[in-house]
């Protein structure tokens, strides 16, 4: 299983550092033998070829981007753009403005499959494993997703 981490570009950020977020995130991935690439378009300028090229040489199954309100757009559109290049990669997204807002967030981009909801370390790891396991994501604690135009939220991880 490959996992790809979007950074996405903030258009405020004057002093850009490397998302931290996502390191925790891929370091747990890594930790449980989850082969995981940040690809950082916070430090380093986006372009959409540079995403594809990303995505023809990796070849992720799961693709994942986290953003706050004012990355927002372009954070789907990065998805939108990787569920384009393959139908089959699984495209989930999570921090404070999807967390904030499952509903629409999923009713507006169905090229998004899931939301994490909240702290993502322990149920990317799950979700990863759900995927690995073709097992359904309803059992997978703390997130959102879309089935048949409803919007289902499963129960928050338990806190052991």
């Amino acid at each position: 299983m490959r996992v790809l981490l979007l950074s996405t570009p903030h258009p405020l950020e004057e002093s850009p550092l490397p998302p931290l977020s996502l390191s925790y995130l891929a370091s747990v991935l890594a930790r449980e033998g989850i082969k995981v690439k940040i690809l950082d378009f916070l430090v380093t300028q986006y372009h959409p070829r540079k995403l594809r090229r990303e995505l023809e040489e990796y070849r992720p199954h799961l693709v994942g981007a986290t953003c706050v309100t004012l990355n927002y757009p372009i954070a789907r559109r990065m998805l939108k753009a990787c569920k384009a290049f393959d139908p089959h990669i699984l495209t989930v997204i999570g921090g404070p403005h999807v967390t904030f807002a499952p509903e629409e967030t999923l009713l507006q981009s169905p090229w998004i499959d899931a939301i994490v909801i909240g702290e993502g370390e322990r149920t990317l790891v799950e979700l990863v494993r759900a995927v690995e396991e073709a097992k359904d994501i309803h059992q997978v604690p703390g997130i959102a997703f879309a089935d048949g135009g409803m919007v289902v939220k499963t129960p928050p991880p338990s806190s052991h």
